[in-house]
């Protein structure tokens, strides 16, 4: 196949990267790994304080090959679903009935407001008295750690529904029950799918701090005890399986707000 046969595929393939990472990202990555590879050719930071490229390499092909990461990516999974599930279940539906409900809004508030500002992981001595080690354990600390940014925003996008389509739905003969489910529910949907993104977010930050206290598997537990074992490679290893679910747990609430909220793009094309 001649050069002039391969240069249109070239150019596409790079065209579709372009398209999905702005070239800018691509030419700080490269950055980075120039830096980070030069450090370690040089001497200049030794491989048992940062690991070489190629090392990094050969743990993640022997992660792979073992199927440890995949365990261990697994367990951190399943922990994060269950706390945020839970979390969204419980919060959305208080969130609700808090700015729906002026008196119910001033009965509550004042506990959230002195909860919301003590860290996730001040409850884990709690939890491992009331759970110990373990699962359990682990899905307590990321409902704590989801819970409030979910209850802030959906109370927020409650309350922020325009008044004057809430009177002019009253106006309408509209009861109380069906202004609620409606109007004001489709108008806070996105200030709640907002905190259902950000709580995931922080949900995921935890999980990996909490297994490395409370766990015996997961991305935290893998990083810990690798430190202890000076596998710097595989500590990398763990950062980026930490950094990669969590960029794609990003984006794939972002399609969902996409898909929930396709509805405004037709009212506004309307």
């Amino acid at each position: 196949m001649s050069s002039e046969d391969l240069r249109p595929k070239v150019y596409s393939v790079f065209g579709a990267v372009n398209q999905r990472v702005p070239i800018g990202t691509l030419i700080i990555l490269l950055l980075l790994f120039a830096i980070w590879n030069g450090l370690s050719r040089f001497g200049i930071v030794p491989d048992y304080v940062l690991a070489s490229p190629a090392s990094f390499m050969e743990s993640l092909s022997e992660a792979i090959r073992s199927g440890e990461l995949f365990g261990h990516m697994i367990a951190s999974l399943q922990r994060v679903f269950v706390g945020f599930t839970i979390a969204m279940f419980v919060a959305v539906p208080t969130g609700v009935l808090m700015g729906w409900s002026p008196s119910v809004g001033r009965t509550l508030n004042p506990i959230v407001e002195a909860l919301r500002p003590v860290s996730s992981f001040a409850y884990v001595p709690i939890g491992m008295m009331i759970f110990g080690l373990g699962f359990t354990l682990n899905a307590f600390v990321v409902y704590i750690a989801s819970f409030f940014p979910i209850l802030i925003n959906t109370i927020q996008g409650v309350r922020g529904t325009e008044k004057r389509i809430l009177e002019f739905a009253k106006l309408q003969g509209a009861r109380p029950k069906s202004m609620l489910f409606k109007v004001a529910l489709p108008s806070a949907l996105p200030s709640i799918l907002t905190g259902l993104r950000v709580g995931m977010g922080i949900a995921w930050m935890s999980i990996i701090a909490t297994e490395m206290i409370g766990a015996k598997s997961g991305l935290g537990f893998l990083i810990y005890n690798s430190a202890w074992q000076l596998e710097m490679g595989l500590i990398l290893v763990g950062v980026m399986a930490i950094a990669v679910i969590g960029l794609a747990l990003n984006r794939l609430f972002l399609l969902i707000e996409r898909k929930a909220l396709s509805w405004r793009d037709h009212l506004v094309a309307g």
